[in-house]
């Protein structure tokens, strides 16, 4: 039960920082929850270790917790994630690895990857929507591609079908998929036709 509680206070302790996050106006975040779950996350491990008599779980405790943080101090400095978030990774890896496995591992990083990535990328486009240049640029791009963007949405479209024929959801791939193409164009500086036309 060591290694559920462990993941347990992680999680509990990531909900209650969220809260924070979504309700503060600058994203701030108590020190004392994301400190917290680092401390308990290794304090478990060590009475698993004692335990069972094994270094394993300590081990893949602080050798997961550190290559975590390292990411994530990595993402903080480049810009890409607040100060929180570093340690909300943190947490999950002094946390959790011991109990998931290495499968189980790498598939919450990929998940929390995943969900980061679609998290900030709509953070910033309804951020930049707010701004009038932003959105004039936006419609601007579309009216100037229209037709190949019309051509993607097709593209998209027909994907779809096939997907939705073989046993894959083709309506969330069809949304995915168009929120791409429209992420695309809100990303890209403004373009005129006679520029798309020579390329």
């Amino acid at each position: 039960m060591l290694l559920e509680f462990s993941a347990i206070t992680a999680f509990s302790l990531l909900f209650i920082a969220s809260i924070f996050d979504v309700k503060s106006l600058k994203g701030d975040v108590p020190e004392i929850f994301l400190f917290s779950g680092v401390a308990t996350g290794i304090i478990f491990h060590i009475a698993y270790t004692v335990k069972t008599g094994s270094l394993n779980p300590l081990l893949w405790s602080l050798g997961t917790g550190i290559a975590f943080t390292l990411y994530g101090y990595f993402a903080y400095r480049k810009g890409m994630w607040g100060g929180a978030d570093m340690l909300g990774l943190s947490i999950l890896g002094f946390s959790t690895p011991y109990l998931l496995g290495p499968i189980g591992l790498m598939d919450l990083t990929v998940n929390i990857m995943g969900v980061g990535f679609v998290y900030a990328l709509g953070y910033s486009m309804i951020g930049g929507l707010k701004s009038p240049k932003v959105r004039n640029n936006f419609r601007q791009n579309l009216e100037n591609q229209k037709f190949k963007a019309a051509a993607l949405l097709l593209t998209g479209f027909l994907f779809s079908l096939y997907a939705s024929f073989n046993g894959v959801n083709g309506e969330i791939f069809f949304a995915l998929y168009v929120f791409m193409i429209f992420a695309y164009y809100f990303t890209q500086p403004t373009t005129s036709h006679k520029a798309w036309k020579k390329n």
